[in-house]
């Protein structure tokens, strides 16, 4: 992955849409339309991935970590965690689940969680399934 990867203002707005946690005020939802083809770029660079597969679907991230210095207060970084379904074709669809790490408007590294086949054999190389968990570092 490139270490130079800027996000664009609307994955980044979709990435910090946490309606799951407590807020003192509601937050105003955000367009994930934006992560699909976000992701399927990801997906892309991998070397093992089959470009047949496609993200179709994303939930609102879970915020996992933000580390803010002490002094400004300001994020150093935010870590969430993106759901999401991947299509082979009209008869399997596969959950997955992506961690994302980013300061800013700048990707730091991401990986994805396993994506489970339903139990119909789809274990071969090319298939989603075929690797568990690959963490993918910029620079």
């Amino acid at each position: 992955m490139r270490g130079d990867r800027v996000l664009s203002a609307g994955v980044v707005e979709a990435l910090t849409y946490w309606p799951g946690a407590v807020h003192a005020e509601q937050p105003v939802p955000a367009e994930l339309s934006v992560l699909p083809p976000f992701f399927d770029e990801l997906f892309g660079e991998l070397p093992w991935w089959n470009s047949a597969w496609r993200v179709t679907e994303v939930g609102p991230a879970y915020p996992n970590a933000v580390l803010q210095s002490k002094p400004s207060g300001v994020a150093q970084f935010v870590e969430v965690t993106v759901p999401g379904l991947v299509n082979g074709d009209a008869t399997e669809r596969l959950p997955f689940s992506a961690r994302v790490r980013f300061a800013d408007d700048r990707l730091l590294r991401w990986r994805r969680s396993a994506i489970r086949s339903s139990g119909r054999g789809l274990r071969q190389r090319g298939s989603p399934s075929h690797i568990r968990s690959v963490l993918c570092s910029a620079g």
